[in-house]
């Protein structure tokens, strides 16, 4: 899989999973499906400030008959990840991945947050969902935390 950059308008949505639609995401995971069928997972970076560092490490589980097997397969970093920006983090076959647990980590480096990781996993592969808020309120389909100390805090 190669890494790729794009301010493309149909990633810039996000799911409007909140009562109150006044509130704007932060960072979003987005995704869309090419010609060929195969559906891609973008970070898009919502915030006003350009993230230092995004970095996505992807594994799979699959259960079989005698055991569940791991891969990890992806790994892509990304510098300067300007306001409005989409990177791509990840890939989904709709045949071969249907039965895997994907769960894929972002980690992030931004000037006001510090470094955060999500985790998210989905059977098949993940799907547009918000991460963070502008009020702070994380998705309930992720998990989050933060590393080190905030620039606010340091």
């Amino acid at each position: 899989m190669d890494a790729l950059r794009l301010y493309d308008p149909s990633l810039q949505t996000w799911p409007t999973t909140r009562r109150d639609r006044s509130h704007k995401p932060v960072f979003a995971l987005s995704g869309r499906t090419r010609d060929d069928g195969r559906r891609e997972l973008f970070f898009v970076n919502h915030s006003p400030e350009t993230l230092t560092r995004v970095v996505n490490a992807s594994a799979a589980l699959l259960k079989t008959d005698e055991a569940i097997v791991g891969t990890s397969t992806m790994h892509l970093s990304y510098a300067d990840v300007q306001p409005g920006e989409a990177v791509k983090i990840d890939e989904f076959d709709d045949f071969y991945d249907l039965d895997e647990l994907i769960i894929d980590h972002v980690t992030l480096d931004s000037p006001s947050q510090g470094r955060i990781g999500f985790t998210v996993a989905a059977k098949g592969g993940c799907n547009s969902m918000v991460l963070l808020w502008e009020d702070g309120f994380i998705s309930p389909h992720c998990s989050m935390c933060r590393v080190g100390n905030t620039p606010d805090h340091a």
